[in-house]
């Protein structure tokens, strides 16, 4: 859970960044902008990977893309904070990719089987959850791509 704090911590951080070097971002952007973040992130995660890992690990990766969907997570919740001013959603946007995360790097521990053996069916139940939310998602962007609601820019009260 350490690492996966530090992980989000830093993808939060790089999109706060970029969006007050930037102009006012609208919902829709906060979250394919941190999808993108997400995907850099995942991106250099796996050259390492690629070193110490198998092909077999490296598709899974691919193909799950679990660090773009945990970006796609932190900023809906982003931006419905900027969208709504209510702050508790800063909260979501930081927490619920970094359990989702935690979650998923803890029960992938080899010694996780001497807690609960049910424990080990986690990573495939987050993984199936992980694609959900990445085709929920996908499905969202596409019909709510001409919403004003998630288009037109925010701007924040401290600009």
């Amino acid at each position: 859970f350490v690492l996966a704090f530090s992980e989000e911590a830093c993808k939060m951080f790089m999109m706060r960044k970029l969006k007050k070097e930037s102009y006012a971002w609208s919902w829709m952007e906060t979250i394919v902008f941190m999808t993108i973040v997400g995907i850099g992130f995942e991106l250099i995660e796996s050259i390492v990977y690629g070193f110490i890992t198998n092909a077999g690990q490296m598709l899974v990766r691919g193909v799950t893309m679990m660090h773009a969907v945990y970006g796609m997570i932190m900023g809906y919740f982003y931006g419905k904070a900027e969208y709504t001013g209510k702050k508790g959603y800063y909260a979501l946007s930081l927490g619920v990719p970094w359990f989702l995360h935690g979650m998923y790097d803890f029960t992938l521990k080899e010694k996780i089987a001497d807690i609960n053996d049910l424990l080990l069916f986690m990573p495939g139940i987050l993984v199936i959850v992980n694609m959900i939310v990445l085709f929920r998602m996908i499905r969202f962007l596409r019909k709510e791509r001409d919403n004003e609601k998630y288009t037109a820019a925010i701007i924040s009260p401290e600009e």
